[in-house]
């Protein structure tokens, strides 16, 4: 039989209850668990696979293994294994929290079971335990919580910056689009303009190269959330971008299995939109450039094998 493409395996399952699913064969729904286990680890196959050869036990053990590489993870802080996904529940509040701890915060077992209604996670069967509906309809019903990875994040020491000046706005402008990219190591990301003396108008962005990491994000898209602040200029203004005052923001999705992000443009060729009247006017990121608690990276996918 080919293998499944989707949880019904076109037709022959029904996942919607415990009750449904178990008119089902078990082969075929061992085979839906295989195949969404793999999307979420990003591979193409598995070589332990349900044949004649291969008994039910190993196929199980094999699930149950590659559930527990997936589901945890160790951090950069603890040597303790911890749920690598994000609470999707909270999803809708990630753009405009204030708290870092509130952008894609990592379920707790406790705020699993409670997204999957269940009481404990089921131990794997074996001979002793024979298979049943329950176990398998629950790792169904973890993968399908499973849909944002809170990933790993780090910055590079250097940074790109662009600056421009003039007598003119016109003059800077064109003074920033016609520079080369410089680097520097004490820069924070940012983009900011002056105006207002009598003779000189200023304007400079920059920014450092964020990388997200997880060992299977080569089938994901990254968002970056970012919390931007006025900093000490004398009035925030975005400059064009995806950002808001003192709260996070998602400022840049990168496209599938790139984890890099930086926002300069090292080419010049995309300058600050706008000036104030007088004064500066600009923003940043909420820390000094050696924290990271003003920034996160998530993860997430385009399976097949979901039903949300």
């Amino acid at each position: 039989m080919d293998l499944p493409t989707e949880w019904t395996y076109g037709g022959l399952l029904d996942w919607s209850s415990k009750d449904k699913l178990k008119l089902g064969p078990a082969g075929l729904a061992l085979r839906c668990l295989r195949a969404s286990i793999n999307e979420h680890m990003g591979q193409a196959h598995d070589s332990t696979e349900l044949t004649p050869l291969n008994s039910i036990y190993g196929i199980i053990t094999s699930l149950a293994t590659d559930m527990q590489k997936i589901l945890y993870g160790v951090t950069y802080d603890t040597e303790e294994p911890v749920i690598q996904w994000a609470d999707y529940r909270t999803h809708d509040d990630w753009a405009g929290a204030t708290s870092w701890d509130d952008v894609a915060p990592r379920f707790t077992e406790s705020s699993l079971l409670d997204a999957i209604g269940a009481e404990e996670l089921l131990p794997v069967p074996d001979r002793l335990s024979p298979l049943t509906v329950d176990w398998v309809y629950q790792q169904y019903q973890l993968l399908n919580s499973m849909r944002y990875l809170a990933l790993t994040r780090d910055q590079s020491i250097n940074a790109f910056g662009l600056y421009g000046s003039g007598g003119s706005w016109a003059e800077a402008v064109e003074d920033y689009e016609t520079q080369t990219h410089f680097v520097t190591s004490g820069t924070h990301l940012g983009s900011s303009v002056q105006s207002g003396t009598p003779t000189t108008y200023t304007l400079s962005r920059c920014s450092f190269v964020y990388d997200a990491y997880a060992y299977y994000t080569a089938t994901a898209y990254v968002d970056w959330y970012v919390k931007a602040v006025k900093g000490g200029y004398d009035a925030f203004h975005a400059q064009g971008y995806n950002v808001t005052e003192d709260t996070f923001s998602l400022i840049y999705t990168g496209a599938q299995g790139v984890t890099t992000f930086s926002l300069q443009d090292p080419d010049g060729a995309n300058s600050p939109s706008a000036r104030p009247a007088s004064g500066s006017a600009g923003w940043q990121l909420v820390s000094p450039w050696w924290v990271m608690d003003d920034y996160k990276p998530v993860a997430r996918y385009d399976f097949m094998f979901k039903n949300y």
